[in-house]
This record gives C-alpha cells, sequence and structure tokens, in this order.
C-alpha cells in the first residue's frame, strides 16, 4: 500500500503536471494525434488510482476479486495454506513517515475452512513458513506453538500494543495453549557491537478463537 501511495502521489504532483502542460501545447499547436494520444494517457493514469483507492464507483467490483487473490497469495506465502481474510475485528494503524517507519495490528477473523486446516496443519507449516518475500534481508522465526518461547518475549515485547477493545491482549494469546506464532524480524548492529531490534512482522494465528494477528512495526 505505501508503494501505491508513492506512485499515487508521482503520478498526481508530477507526471499529471508535466502532461497537462504538454496537452495544453498540443491543443494549442492543432497536433490532433497527439492531443488525442495525451488525453488518454492521463485518463489512464487518473483512472488506476482512482479505481484502487475506491474513489469512484464500481471500483469495489474491479478491486475485491483482487484483493482476494492478493491475500490468498500473501497467507499462502505466510503460511502454507491459501486462504482470504475475513471479518476485521480489530485494526490499528500509526502515521507513518515517508520511509514507513510506524505501527500497524490488524486482527481478522477466520472462516471455517481456515480454522480446520490450523487444527492440524501440515508439518510443512512449521518448517518452511513464513517464508521471506520480499523481505530477502530478514531474519524468520518459523511457526511455533503455544505456550510462548521465553527466548521470544523480546520479539513479543517489540510488537505488542495495548487492545483496550478486546478482553485479551497478544501476551494472552501467546499464552494459551493451541495457538501459533511466527516472526521475521530485523536487527541493526552497532558500532559497539550490540544489536537492537528495529522492524518486525509479527503473527498469530488462534483456531480456537478463529482470529489471525498481523502486527507491523518499523523504527
Amino acid at each position: 500500500m505505501f508503494l501505491i501511495a508513492v506512485i499515487t502521489f508521482l503520478i498526481f504532483f508530477i507526471a499529471l503536471p508535466i502532461l497537462g502542460v504538454q496537452l495544453f501545447r498540443a491543443v494549442k499547436g492543432k497536433q490532433k494525434r497527439r492531443t488525442r494520444i495525451l488525453i488518454v494517457t492521463i485518463g489512464l493514469l487518473v483512472l488506476f488510482p482512482s479505481i484502487y483507492w475506491r474513489w469512484i464507483p464500481g471500483s469495489d467490483f474491479i478491486m475485491t476479486p483482487y484483493d482476494n487473490y492478493v491475500e490468498g497469495k500473501n497467507n499462502e506465502l505466510l503460511t502454507g495454506y491459501s486462504f482470504s481474510n475475513g471479518e476485521t475485528i480489530f485494526s490499528y494503524d500509526s502515521a507513518r513517515d515517508f520511509q514507513g517507519d510506524g505501527y500497524s495490528m490488524l486482527i481478522t477473523h477466520l472462516d471455517r475452512d481456515a480454522v480446520n486446516y490450523f487444527k492440524h496443519p501440515n508439518e510443512q507449516f512449521f518448517t518452511g513458513y513464513p517464508q521471506k518475500g520480499i523481505r530477502s534481508d530478514w531474519r524468520v522465526s518459523n511457526w511455533k506453538r503455544t505456550p510462548m518461547d521465553t527466548l521470544d518475549v523480546e520479539y513479543l515485547d517489540f510488537a505488542s500494543h495495548p487492545l483496550p477493545s478486546l478482553d485479551y491482549e497478544l501476551v494472552d494469546l501467546m499464552n494459551e495453549k493451541g495457538n501459533y506464532y511466527a516472526f521475521r524480524y530485523n536487527k541493526v548492529r552497532f558500532s559497539d557491537g550490540k544489536r537492537l531490534l528495529f522492524n518486525i512482522d509479527f503473527y498469530i494465528i488462534c483456531p480456537a478463537r478463529a482470529i489471525m494477528v498481523d502486527v507491523n512495526r518499523n523504527m
């Protein structure tokens, strides 16, 4: 989404003003073919972000199947099982700076098929996932069963955020039996040799509660 936001900014504040000037000159110079090409180009450039951000009626008809496809592929990369995110139970997004630093958490409902799968996932779930994906320079901690390993407290603390509208916190989910958690992370080494946690994607799946937690924090 951050990449699309940057592309949208470039389209509306750089590309369109430049093309607008060229269109004005083409119209003034009675260059009919160039005028038509520029009008079509500008229309397509406006159409793409307008549909993605659902600024025009009917965008959901196009974007919902696309969103479901992307979610399925992302969840397959994450767990080895393709499924779409269900109803949102909790959502939090902090302001992000230009580099994307900030915090977000999304808790969604799992449908019956996903719940049944995660009650008894195959062994590759624990050995091959999550895959790195675009986080090629991050390290990965594969899926583990809860209760949480004490060695992972540092990562939970870094990923945690209060859940005032719910009757549980992330630490409660991590101490329940029957859940799973995994994370991708990045540590930065300083000149004194210390390594500090700077970025994390943290995930929890709770079949009994039929929920999935997706946290991203970047510093």
